[in-house]
């Protein structure tokens, strides 16, 4: 009989967070990723119940120069 492995057991997917950090003064639940999927770093914030994942538009070697912008 064939072994069969799946790829989800063997690798993250791409799109888990590679690198995160949070941001000063603010909930734990507002933080900025980078992942295998894209170029750019995305935040992700809740809105109500719903958890919302953006992208920043901003690449990894602009650094910690982003602009959070949470309108309510």
């Amino acid at each position: 009989m064939k072994s069969q492995t799946c790829a989800s057991q063997t690798a993250a997917h791409r799109t888990t967070a590679i690198e995160k950090h949070y941001i000063a003064n603010y909930p734990k639940k507002l933080f900025i990723y980078k992942h295998n999927a894209s170029k750019f770093w995305w935040v992700r914030y809740f809105v109500g119940n719903n958890a919302v994942r953006k992208s920043t538009r901003r690449l990894p070697c602009q650094g910690y120069k982003l602009k959070v912008e949470i309108s309510g």
